[in-house]
């Protein structure tokens, strides 16, 4: 057994009063507490799909005693890209045992108020994060004042880093959200709280057995939650044995066992074995076909199409635009730190030491780990910051307190720290409604052109006015009914049948509320070059004017035609086929005056483009909206029935081959 350094606090002579000091403190948390309050409930609940694969694991426990999650995903809203196909059910990629204890809050708080998270899913959610993210938040900032009461010499330094702690990282606008990250960062600095005590505290204080206990059971709970952390957890057992080897076996091996025993029980019942389902990445239980839909995972859009060289990774990690220093400039004190402590060993406590000099070893560590896995180069996905690392964010703020405190020796050094807390500041309050968004630095950079992560928009040889993309071949007729939704349940279906000729197609038109057919030709050379919507159509000669007009707005959309513009790709289901349809939507958008003293209105169409079905076109949604985006009507017109429906195949059915 080794005995620890005596810790030499040498506080400032000239600090306030106990009495004082807390009512700061106090102040601090309270206004922290009310932002995060502000932000759980001020945001909108399921807003990424990461967070809802784990909230359809909590329903399922609850609602139907299974992980699988097939049912809820078929709610409207509750659908996520992070699931797995597993034996034929879905199931969420998140390991089993958060969600699984998160189950039990909403098990008691449905019994106890009759809440319903698919029913009330705000107000159930909101209550369940009061628990879960904001009461552990609370908790964990009256840790971090006994610490910085204990390490931090200087009162100014205690007011930077607690302040830093409760609303200058990211940390607190993912206090909104159902994520592991919180958990990880809460339950990390409880650990090192409890093995602090032990390293530095006098000998009658550091030997109980509760800390070693509570130091063992919050350090395997951050590595369940944090699949790197199992490293620290390693280095805490090292440093406790190194202690007090017959203590840590007695007390922290058994307080490990516990969250370690229910993550494999956990991870057992979901998976049928040992090995989370996240794990699996890059296997057919993330590469699968679904009804016609392909896992997001067989080429992932935006942000997780993983362009970057390592290089560019990691300047974007550290300065860039999810970069550690750039969005949390404070942060910048802690490399100081870290060379600090190595310099004041004499004034640094040994368990300080051994504590600041681990965070350095993860920090690497967790960049050379994440560095190397050249596949998942995305920064954590659609996200305020980089999200793998807020496990750290307790190393790096205990590593920012000897750099205060040599700094604050000059009261001058407020006007350096200040701007470096404020952007911190904002960076942390800019996406507290919703952190499944961007960076604001992301956002400028794109917005300014320096980069750009978007898909691009599918590329096509043609130009259309009308929402019509194919016509029947020469001597082949072609049929379709679109039909739309009106009010009282009533429905209106529309058949337009196309007999194909050399120059042109005879287009008949049926409407279910109208006895007479509606025919007229479309030239189809001018249709393959382009050609405005006016040069296209010849009705026949007793079709009015009125009704050319109506008919004319609804092929093209609008009542001046303009041209479609494609944006991308989508999978739409519909009763035609079992399997969904690949389609490329395209718009077309329109702002003009309804008549000539009327008001301004959008104008707005979208087509689903598919070349398996006539006409090349399975829904149609034509809307009217006011300049300042009110709706004011909305028809989508959805293929039901047609001539020749071509049967589904799977474009990815090679590469499912090579998975086998």
């Amino acid at each position: 057994m080794q005995t620890s350094s005596p810790v030499d606090l040498n506080h400032s002579e000239n600090e306030p009063a106990q009495s004082v000091r807390w009512s700061v403190y106090t102040l601090i948390i309270s206004l922290t507490m009310a932002v995060a309050l502000v932000g759980i409930f001020t945001s909108k609940p399921l807003a990424s799909s990461n967070d809802r694969s784990r909230w359809c694991t909590v329903w399922s426990l609850v609602e139907r005693k299974t992980f699988q999650i097939d049912e809820i995903i078929e709610q409207p809203g509750w659908n996520t890209i992070d699931k797995v196909k597993h034996e034929g059910h879905f199931y969420s990629t998140k390991p089993a045992l958060f969600p699984t204890l998160v189950a039990g809050i909403y098990r008691i708080l449905n019994v106890t108020t009759g809440l319903k998270l698919l029913e009330q899913t705000a107000t159930t959610t909101r209550v369940i994060l009061l628990i879960v993210n904001i009461l552990p938040l609370l908790f964990t900032l009256l840790l971090w004042t006994l610490l910085l009461e204990k390490y931090a010499t200087r009162f100014y330094t205690r007011l930077l880093l607690l302040t830093v702690a409760g609303m200058g990282t990211l940390l607190t606008p993912f206090c909104v959200t159902l994520n592991n990250h919180t958990i990880a960062a809460f339950s990390l600095l409880i650990s090192l709280y409890a093995i602090l005590r032990i390293l530095d505290a006098p000998p009658e204080q550091a030997n109980r057995p509760r800390l070693y206990f509570l130091a063992g059971f919050f350090a395997a709970f951050t590595c369940t939650n944090e699949l790197p952390a199992a490293l620290f957890g390693v280095i805490s057992f090292l440093l406790l044995v190194r202690h007090d080897w017959l203590r840590t076996a007695k007390f922290y091996i058994p307080g490990a066992l516990i969250p370690l025993g229910a993550f494999f029980l956990a991870t057992f019942l979901s998976t049928g074995g040992w090995k989370p389902f996240y794990m699996y990445y890059g296997t057919e239980k993330y590469l699968f076909v679904h009804e016609g839909i392909p896992s997001y995972w067989f080429h992932p859009g935006g942000i997780d199409k993983s362009t970057d060289t390592p290089m560019q990774y990691l300047w974007h990690c550290l300065i860039g635009h999810h970069g550690i220093f750039s969005l949390t400039p404070i942060f910048l004190l802690f490399p100081y730190g870290w060379y600090l402590t190595r310099q004041q060993k004499s004034e640094l406590s040994t368990g300080f030491r051994y504590i600041t000099w681990t965070g350095l070893g993860l920090t690497v560590f967790l960049f050379l780990f994440y560095l190397s896995r050249t596949e998942n180069y995305n920064y954590g996905g659609m996200t305020a910051g980089l999200r793998w690392t807020f496990w750290l964010i307790p190393f790096w703020i205990l590593a920012m307190i000897p750099a205060a405190d040599r700094f604050f020796k000059q009261a001058s050094f407020w006007i350096v720290v200040s701007p470096l807390l404020i952007v911190s500041v904002f960076s942390a309050l800019y996406p507290l409604q919703n952190p499944w968004q961007h960076p604001w630095l992301f956002q400028w950079m794109s917005h300014a052109g320096v980069i750009d992560y978007s898909d691009p928009a599918p590329q096509v040889n043609f130009e259309r006015q009308i929402w019509i993309q194919t016509l029947p071949e020469a001597g082949k007729t072609e049929w379709a009914e679109f039909t739309r939704e009106r009010l009282h349940h009533t429905q209106q279906t529309i058949k337009l049948t196309a007999a194909g000729e050399a120059e042109d197609v005879e287009l008949t038109i049926e409407e279910s509320d109208r006895e007479q057919p509606i025919k007229l030709r479309l030239n189809r050379l001018k249709f393959e070059q382009g050609a405005p919507a006016n040069e296209l159509f010849r009705f026949a000669e007793n079709v009015d004017e009125f009704t050319r007009q109506r008919i004319t707005d609804w092929l093209t959309g609008s009542p001046k035609p303009n041209y479609y513009r494609v944006r991308d790709y989508r999978y739409l289901h519909t009763p035609i086929r079992p399997e969904a349809f690949r389609c490329m939507r395209a718009t077309s958008s329109l702002v003009l005056r309804a008549s000539e003293n009327g008001p301004v209105r959008r104008y707005y169409c979208m087509a689903w483009w598919s070349e398996d079905v006539p006409f090349g076109v399975v829904r149609v949604r034509q809307s009217i909206s006011s300049t300042n985006g009110v709706p004011l009507t909305q028809h989508v017109w959805e293929m039901t029935a047609a001539s020749e429906v071509k049967e589904f195949v799977n474009p990815f059915a090679s590469e499912l081959k090579s998975q086998d």
